[in-house]
C-alpha cells in the first residue's frame, strides 16, 4: 500500500479533531479574555453606581454642613471631614472610571459614548466640588456661604446624579452587548463543533461501511463457500484490506480448483490401473488353466505310456 494512502482515515478523523480543538481553544481565549474584562466592567458598574449615591449624600451633607453651620452645631466639624472625605473618594472614582485604576480593579474606559458621558459628568461636577469646597472654606461670610448653598442644595445633587446614572446606565449596556457577544460566540462554537462531531460520525460510517462486505466474505469463508468477493474499491486502508482478502480468495479457489483436477486425473489412473490389473488377472486365469488341461493331457499320457510298457 503507498505510504499516502497507509492513514487516510486516521489524518481525516484527525484533521477534523486538531480543526475542532482549535475551534474551541481560540473560542475559550477569546471569552476568557472577554469575561476579563468584564470583571473590570462590573466594577465600573459597582463603582459608578456608588458614585450615583454618594453624589446625593455629598448634597445631604453639604445641606447638614450649612445648617449646622448656622445654628452654630457642634456637629459641624464631623461633617466637614465626611464631606472632605467624601470629595477624595468621588475624584478618585472619577478619574479611575476614565483613566483606569488597577487597586479598584478598573481599566482605562474605552467606549466613546460612555468617555463623553464622563466628560459630561466631570465638566458638571467641577463647579459643585468648588461650591463644596467654598463653603468649607472657614473665610467664607454668611452671604457668600447663602449663594454656595444655592449651588449645592438638593436640586443642583440630583441633576448631577442623573448625569451619574447615564453612565451607569452605558456601562451597563455595553456589558450586555458584550454577553450578548460572548453567549453568541459560545453558541457559534457549540454549533461548529456539534457540525465537525457530525461530519466525523458520517466520515467514520463512510470508511466503516465496507467492513460490511468483508464480513460478508468472512461468513462465505466459514461456510466453505470461496465464491463470494468483497469488491470493494475505496482506497483506504478498508479497500486495501477488501482487495487483499479477494485476492487470497482467488488463490484458494484456484488451488483447491487444481487439487480437485489432480484428484480426478489420479481416479482416472486408478481406474485405468485396475481395469489392466483384472484384464491381466484373467489372462493369468487362461494362462492357469491352459497349463492345467495340459497337465491332465500329460498325466492321461503318462498312465497311456505305462499301460503300454506293461
Amino acid at each position: 500500500m503507498k505510504a499516502k494512502n497507509q492513514s487516510r482515515i486516521f489524518r481525516r478523523v484527525l484533521f477534523l479533531i486538531v480543526i475542532a480543538c482549535l475551534t474551541m481553544g481560540g473560542v475559550i481565549g477569546y471569552v476568557f479574555v472577554q469575561f476579563s474584562s468584564m470583571n473590570g466592567m462590573a466594577n465600573a458598574i459597582d463603582i459608578s453606581g456608588s458614585e450615583r449615591m454618594r453624589t446625593i449624600l455629598l448634597g445631604y451633607y453639604g445641606t447638614s454642613y450649612y445648617q449646622a453651620q448656622k445654628a452654630g452645631d457642634s456637629a459641624v466639624f464631623r461633617i466637614k471631614e465626611n464631606i472632605e472625605r467624601e470629595l477624595q473618594t468621588y475624584e478618585r472614582f472619577l478619574n479611575g472610571l476614565a483613566a483606569g485604576d488597577p487597586e479598584l480593579g478598573l481599566t482605562a474606559t474605552k467606549y466613546e459614548t460612555t468617555l463623553a458621558l464622563i466628560e459630561e459628568w466631570r465638566a458638571a461636577w467641577q463647579p459643585y466640588r468648588a461650591a463644596l469646597t467654598g463653603l468649607l472654606d472657614p473665610v467664607s461670610s454668611p452671604e457668600r456661604m447663602q449663594d454656595i448653598f444655592k449651588q449645592i442644595e438638593v436640586n443642583k445633587a440630583v441633576a448631577l446624579k442623573n448625569l451619574v446614572h447615564k453612565v451607569v446606565l452605558s456601562y451597563t449596556e455595553n456589558s450586555n452587548r458584550k454577553l450578548a457577544t460572548i453567549k453568541s460566540l459560545l453558541l457559534a462554537a457549540i454549533s461548529a463543533v456539534f457540525l465537525i462531531g457530525l461530519i466525523m460520525t458520517i466520515l467514520i460510517r463512510h470508511n466503516l461501511r465496507p467492513l460490511v462486505g468483508i464480513t460478508r466474505a468472512l461468513k462465505a469463508i466459514d461456510k466453505k463457500d470461496l465464491t463470494v468477493r468483497s469488491n470493494l474499491k475505496s482506497k483506504n486502508e478498508i479497500g486495501e484490506l477488501g482487495r487483499n482478502l479477494d485476492a487470497i480468495l482467488s488463490s484458494l479457489d484456484n488451488f483447491i480448483g487444481e487439487i480437485i483436477k489432480i484428484s480426478h486425473n489420479v481416479e482416472g489412473s486408478n481406474q485405468d490401473l485396475v481395469a489392466a490389473v483384472e484384464e491381466s488377472g484373467a489372462a493369468v486365469r487362461q494362462m492357469v488353466a491352459q497349463i492345467v488341461s495340459i497337465n491332465d493331457n500329460l498325466a492321461r499320457q503318462k498312465d497311456s505310456v505305462r499301460e503300454t510298457i506293461n
